[in-house]
């Protein structure tokens, strides 16, 4: 329900979500962090329709991590 009302805020915190769970450096906590991230995807794609935006966060959070 937030996530079709309130999409970005939904992304906002899924993004620190992802962080949190990348930043752990665990195998386990990797898998969380692609949950939340599928969720993100789910969100620009389905819901705003912005393939761009979720192409430019993935390939941000590949030259982070």
């Amino acid at each position: 329900f937030v996530k079709e009302q309130y999409p970005q805020d939904a992304l906002k915190i899924y993004r620190i979500l992802v962080n949190k769970y990348i930043g752990y450096a665990a195998r386990g906590s990797y898998a969380v962090a692609a949950q939340y991230a599928q969720n993100m995807k789910d969100i620009y794609l389905t819901i705003l329709k912005d393939t761009n935006a979720w192409k430019g966060y993935i390939k941000s959070v590949r030259e982070k991590h």
